[in-house]
C-alpha cells in the first residue's frame, strides 16, 4: 500500500472546476425543465455531450474507429442509469 500524497495546485484547480461545472449542469437542467419538455432537455444533453466528446476525440489526435465489429463488441447499455431516470421522466410527462 502506497502512503497518501498531498494534491498539487493544479489538482485543487481541476477539482474546484468540477465541483463548479457539476453543480451549474443540476442548476441549468432544473432551469431548463421550466421552458422545455423533458425529453427535448434530455436530448440535448445527449447530443451536446456527444458532439463534445466527438470534439475531444479530435482534439486528442484520435481518430473514431469506423469498423463496425468494433462498436459491436461494446457492451449493449443504451444510456446511463441516471440518463435512463430521466427518459422515464420524460416519457411520462
Amino acid at each position: 500500500m502506497q502512503p497518501h500524497r498531498r494534491m498539487e495546485a493544479r489538482e485543487w484547480i481541476y477539482l474546484i472546476t468540477l465541483a463548479v461545472l457539476w453543480s451549474q449542469v443540476f442548476l441549468l437542467t432544473r432551469i431548463a425543465l421550466g421552458d422545455m419538455r423533458p425529453f427535448t432537455v434530455v436530448a440535448l444533453r445527449l447530443g451536446l455531450g456527444s458532439l463534445m466528446l466527438y470534439c475531444a476525440v479530435l482534439c486528442s489526435g484520435e481518430r473514431m474507429p469506423l469498423a463496425l465489429r468494433t462498436w459491436a463488441a461494446l457492451p449493449p447499455r443504451p444510456c446511463s442509469p441516471c440518463c435512463s431516470h430521466m427518459s422515464l421522466r420524460a416519457m411520462n410527462g
